[in-house]
């Protein structure tokens, strides 16, 4: 998608900018090397580029095709939080070096301005937020449930959940507050209609991230961040319904028939 075009041509572009700029310093391609060295030893911020420029790189690699069909998901989601750390350094270092900030105070603050803008709903939605919501509801395992080979429900509990504003159709990301899970979230969607007692989340074991998650016991503490998706009942506006899911995307879809208002013989849920 729009994602994965623009990712990759920003790290084409950056390398670009890169290199021309490097050679262009140096008057030659051969001497292009050794200016390199002497920029990052003797100008601020070339270091932090740098690193910024190969942790991008490292980046783009493990998002190919093909580095994706051999990484774990977990791996892969943790090699892509590189991300922010390369928009960090690359920021100072337009800051210290860039033409358009070096010495003009109010482009400075421009740009700093509009970095907020950025990331403040970023702050606020993926960190603020999740804490704020496991701090009122305290979240927790209830318990966990075979469901069939190679899946497994999930249910948790906690305080005031009918005050909890979630659809079904609707997904969590999900976060056990173990020493082993904490950092890594799992998108899950409900798989139950929400019924303010607790959510139940059905999961497919995928890796050993999932397979982790089955061996939770009751009473420990999860962190929600969420509710997100669109495909709500709000969003319905027909008389008939048709739903459509493969694999354990029936999740979303067996709560939605849960919780929507149809007729009878009026819906239709056509699943392989």
């Amino acid at each position: 998608g729009a994602h994965r075009v623009l990712g990759f041509a920003a790290v084409w572009g950056i390398g670009v900018h890169a290199v021309v700029s490097t050679i262009a310093a140096a008057g030659s391609i051969g001497d292009a090397i050794p200016t390199l060295v002497s920029l990052i030893q003797n100008v601020a911020g070339m270091l932090g580029a740098v690193v910024g420029m190969g942790l991008l790189i490292v980046v783009a690699a493990t998002s190919t095709a093909a580095a994706r069909r051999r990484l774990p998901y977990e791996t892969w989601h943790g090699t892509h939080l590189y991300v922010y750390l390369a928009m960090a350094f690359g920021f100072l270092h337009q800051l210290t070096v860039g033409a358009d900030f070096a010495g003009d105070n109010l482009a400075t603050a421009l740009w700093v301005v509009l970095y907020l803008a950025a990331f403040g709903p970023l702050v606020v939605h993926r960190m603020a937020w999740p804490v704020w919501l496991t701090v009122r509801h305290r979240p927790r395992i209830a318990r966990v449930e075979p469901e069939n080979a190679g899946c497994f429900s999930i249910y948790v509990e906690g305080r005031d959940l009918q005050n909890l504003a979630v659809r079904s159709g609707q997904f969590f990301v999900l976060r056990a507050l173990t020493a082993r899970d904490w950092w890594h979230g799992h998108p899950f969607s409900i798989s139950a209609a929400p019924s303010g007692q607790a959510l139940r989340f059905t999961v497919r074991e995928y890796g050993d991230g999932t397979r982790a998650l089955r061996a939770l016991r009751p009473g420990t503490h999860v962190l929600l961040e969420g509710p997100y998706g669109a495909m709500h009942g709000a969003r319905w506006t027909g008389r008939k319904l048709l739903l459509v899911a493969g694999g354990i995307g029936v999740a979303p879809l067996r709560a939605l028939a849960e919780a929507l208002p149809y007729q009878p013989f009026t819906a239709d849920l056509v699943y392989r």
